[in-house]
């Protein structure tokens, strides 16, 4: 694996659970998000933390030939920090944007 970019940034955290209809809102907190290439044609990752709620969320990513995202898998819906992030880095979001 390779890391590719590492963003650091304050948000606003709601947990979001299958089984219930609202999100829990967390608060604010200090998170990370490091932009990672698998070495597999068309797979990357991002490892969100969020140390003082002790978590971290892998973000699957994969994109076609032309890096543009075409699915994830790990959230229920991309972050705005990580849609920021892959853009910032090449990667064409526009399949995954809301």
């Amino acid at each position: 694996m390779k890391s590719i970019a590492l963003k650091e940034f304050k948000a606003f955290i709601s947990l979001e659970r299958s089984m219930l209809p609202n999100m829990e809102p967390l608060g604010e907190y200090n998170c990370t998000m490091e932009l990672y290439d698998t070495g597999r044609r068309g797979q990357y990752f991002i490892e969100w933390d969020i140390p003082d709620l002790d978590e971290c969320e892998c973000i699957g990513i994969w994109v076609d030939n032309n890096k543009k995202v075409t699915d994830y898998d790990g959230v229920f819906s991309m972050p705005d920090e990580a849609i920021q992030l892959l853009k910032e880095n090449g990667f064409d979001t526009s399949e995954i944007e809301n």
